[in-house]
């Protein structure tokens, strides 16, 4: 195989089947479809038996202890067949074409610089909309680093990637147990991987809109409509954002504020003390700033308790 699609599911069987369509209907099939089911409580395991038996399309089925998508993509990196990993979440769409522009994107990589890439990465489009999500990437594909794409030219919204099986073992997720049932992690932030690969490796983006993608805006410190519950989550987050990634923040101070904000507001949210938040920053200038925005991030608190 040369790609892994890789899904992690929870209770979604309903989802998955327009996923599994568009699946069968692409015209590049060197591919597995590796579902993880995170202790799935529905019908999901009788579903995907059905459509193994169809053999449509190469699919692997693996059940696990609800313990989050974090858990779940540990275990299809060590065990995909594939050497290009796919991310495809439940309620997600391909086009037809999907997977076959991504494969061409990475062939066209010359090879004697395919050990400095990381991935590809490709745009999406709202599925009820057809609208294409994000920024234009300018001349139709970029050759640089994720931070710099994230924080330098702003056009790294949601989008779909194709990465390297190695470079996916290079930066495992943390070992974090529990699960939503447990009041454990539904997930760990997958940004924080990309952001750590990005210092030694770059990324392709390209323009092309593959991917369906339904847009969830519950990250937002102060949204309306949802209740927030991505605290525990995200107080993984924020650190990393403030003490790593803090060089680029003269390029987009918002999102560094807000990291800022977001320590402690989550911080409330888990009980913590004042000095536990500021445990969470590493100097005395991120501690500092920290301190600084406590006041905030209490009224977010307030606002989204």
């Amino acid at each position: 195989m040369l790609v892994t699609v890789f899904t992690p599911t929870y209770n979604r069987q309903k989802q998955l089947k327009g996923l599994y369509d568009s699946l069968c209907s692409q015209t590049f099939q060197d591919f597995e479809w590796l579902i993880v089911d995170d202790g799935s409580e529905d019908n999901t395991a009788d579903v995907v038996k059905e459509w193994i038996e169809e053999e449509k399309i190469n699919i692997r089925y693996h059940y696990q202890q609800n313990n989050g998508k974090h858990i779940a993509m540990n275990w299809a990196v060590a065990n995909a067949k594939g050497t290009l990993f796919v991310t495809m979440d439940s309620d997600d769409v391909f086009r037809d074409d999907g997977i076959k522009i991504m494969v061409n994107a990475w062939k066209s990589i010359p090879d004697e610089q395919k050990e400095t890439i990381a991935s590809v990465k490709a745009r999406c489009f709202d599925p009820a909309t057809e609208k294409p999500v994000g920024r234009d990437i300018p001349h139709e594909h970029q050759m640089c680093s994720y931070l710099d794409a994230k924080y330098k030219y702003k056009f790294d919204s949601e989008m779909v990637s194709m990465t390297r099986i190695d470079v996916l073992k290079e930066f495992p997720n943390p070992d974090i147990r529990g699960g939503y049932k447990n009041g454990g992690l539904r997930f760990y932030p997958e940004g924080i991987w990309q952001d750590l690969a990005a210092r030694k490796y770059k990324t392709l983006f390209i323009n092309d809109q593959i991917c369906g993608y339904t847009q969830d805006n519950s990250e937002s410190l102060l949204g309306r409509g949802k209740k927030y519950n991505r605290y525990k989550e995200n107080i993984h987050l924020w650190p990393h954002v403030i003490n790593d990634n803090l060089d680029y923040f003269f390029y987009d101070p918002k999102s560094f504020i807000k990291a800022f904000v977001g320590v402690s507001m989550d911080g409330f949210f888990l009980k913590m003390s004042v000095n536990e938040m500021l445990n969470l920053a590493r100097g005395l200038l991120r501690k500092s700033m920290t301190f600084c925005f406590i006041p905030i991030g209490y009224l977010c608190y307030v606002k989204r308790r």
